[in-house]
């Protein structure tokens, strides 16, 4: 289990990929969640590559922290 905390985004991958994903997201506390289809995240990707850039920068640091418990280093 992972906890975020504010202002931490989940579904990137969903939004980036279509196909199904096993996880699941619970709240612990009161809060206010936005959704963006993922044709809408196309559309301000291909407007705004700040966006892109902060996508993978994300995927990026979640990598490394799924992958630093067996040991790897990139």
């Amino acid at each position: 289990m992972v906890e975020l905390t504010d202002g931490e985004i989940v579904g990137e991958l969903a939004a980036l990929d279509p196909e199904p994903r096993s996880a699941s997201v619970s709240t612990i506390d009161p809060s206010t969640l936005y959704k963006i289809e993922q044709s809408t995240l196309q559309i301000l990707m291909a407007e705004h590559p700040e966006i892109v850039q902060g996508i993978i920068k994300e995927l990026a640091h979640r990598l490394r922290v799924t992958t630093a418990p067996y040991g790897f280093s990139f």
